[in-house]
């Protein structure tokens, strides 16, 4: 359970740094 739980939040954090990588590549004024 433990596991799981700290593979979810770093699941959260990838998507985090996906979603902030497409906004630079798009050039988003947010």
């Amino acid at each position: 359970m433990n596991k799981s739980l700290t593979f979810r939040l770093m699941n959260e954090e990838d998507i985090d740094d996906v979603l902030e990588i497409e906004h630079k590549s798009f050039a988003t004024p947010w």
